[in-house]
């Protein structure tokens, strides 16, 4: 294991660690009307994601699966629970689709709304969604940064990706999170599996003992990986919360 791996692992599994936090002002249950023509798999995933206090959710998407559907229904739930969807398209592709297709209450651009939210020309109220779609290619530093603010700000962040041949990821934190958090959601099949590190670190270790320094500290967080995914899948309930315990009742994306 180079010094590089170890890097990019570290960075993996504190993706996995930040992306744990939990809010009940996130949940929206299931809306009066938008759902009624959702096939089996997308109705489960959109259920998963919308009835989950997880802050942070990710949605895989295989080529034969319905993306406009999928964030239609969740932004059907959001808009029934009086919430707003703030779309985040995080490259050309993704915002032509949010352009094209909407699922949102209002679309911008991830650098700027950053920087908006550091300024504090805008805010975005606890309960709200954040949707940012090809969030594999949205630069390492900008993740992370709305994944921190998601858990800072009682708001959900629902980040979707569909891997292709054709176009190379930025970066493999999403994957990470979509092999590692118990309530991932995939819908579709998905035709490109992309390795991790955390993948690669487990390969390599798999059959050995550690035997140099780098060796041993990927074993070390291989096994805090282990641990905080055991504690996640005893946390995760995808149940409706009550009305009552709710952070706030806003109704506005404060932008």
């Amino acid at each position: 294991i180079t010094e590089r791996d170890l890097m990019v692992l570290r960075a993996e599994v504190d993706f996995v660690e930040a992306a744990g936090s939990r809010s009940p002002a996130t949940v929206y249950p299931p809306p009066a009307h938008g759902w009624e023509d959702l096939d089996d798999p997308t109705r489960a995933a959109v259920e998963t994601i919308t009835a989950s206090m997880q802050s942070v959710h990710v949605l895989t998407l295989g080529p034969d699966a319905d993306k406009h559907a999928a964030l239609t229904a969740i932004h059907a739930a959001a808009i029934g629970k009086g919430r707003n969807v703030l779309a985040m398209p995080a490259t050309d592709t993704a915002t032509a689709f949010a352009d094209h297709h909407p699922y949102a209450t209002k679309v911008t651009d991830p650098a700027a709304t950053r920087d908006r939210l550091e300024t504090g020309r805008w805010s975005i109220r606890a309960g709200q969604l954040v949707v940012i779609d090809d969030a594999d290619h949205l630069d390492p530093d900008q993740l992370r940064y709305f994944t921190e603010h998601a858990a800072r700000s009682n708001t959900k962040l629902l980040l979707v990706c569909t891997p292709t041949e054709s176009r190379t990821p930025a970066h493999s934190l999403v994957d990470a999170l979509a092999d590692n958090l118990p309530w991932a959601q995939r819908i579709g099949t998905p035709t490109v599996d992309r390795d991790t590190a955390i993948d690669r670190a487990r390969t390599h270790l798999v059959d050995r003992e550690p035997a140099t320094d780098h060796d041993r500290d990927a074993a070390d967080l291989l096994a805090r990986r282990d641990t905080l995914t055991a504690t996640q899948h005893a946390q995760f309930k995808p149940h409706l919360a009550s009305r009552t315990q709710e952070h706030t009742r806003d109704h506005t994306l404060d932008l």
